[in-house]
């Protein structure tokens, strides 16, 4: 939910619906969650689109396969780089169906490789982390 109209995600989630002939198999959350409860409702995803690259991580770090739709900047780019999915990002302005199901048919045909991929890279985000805690905490007590 943004402060303007055109921060708003829920104007285009419903121009988007309106394409759609059924809707039946769409869900569309439209609750303001906190965000575990939100990355919760993403631990159930098979696969993740999204577009603020929040939803994103909160996928990934659920270890859901996602691509990523970046708009400004190179946050998206940046971060799908370092979990080796540059080939699940895709620029705002270069989003169509063929590249769209290409990413989504490379996700589902290598599905364990992807999860794989992301764990092994939380695994080392974590090892990172707990160093820079231990390193942090032995500063101090010198």
């Amino acid at each position: 939910m943004g402060l303007n109209s055109h921060e708003d995600d829920r104007n285009a989630i419903k121009d988007l619906l309106k394409k759609f002939d059924n809707n039946s198999n769409v869900v569309w959350i439209n609750e303001n969650l906190d965000c575990d409860d939100l990355k919760a409702v993403y631990s159930y995803f098979s696969v993740f689109v999204g577009t603020r690259f929040h939803s994103v991580i909160f996928s990934l770090t659920s270890l859901v396969p996602s691509i990523a739709i970046g708009y400004g900047g190179n946050k998206a780019k940046g971060i799908m780089g370092d979990f080796n999915f540059d080939n699940l990002v895709v620029q705002i302005e270069d989003v169509t169906a063929d590249s769209l199901i290409r990413m989504f048919n490379e996700i589902t045909d290598n599905y364990e490789v992807s999860k794989s991929k992301i764990g092994d890279y939380l695994y080392k985000l974590d090892v990172s982390r707990n160093k820079i805690k231990s390193d942090i905490i032995n500063l101090y007590k010198n």
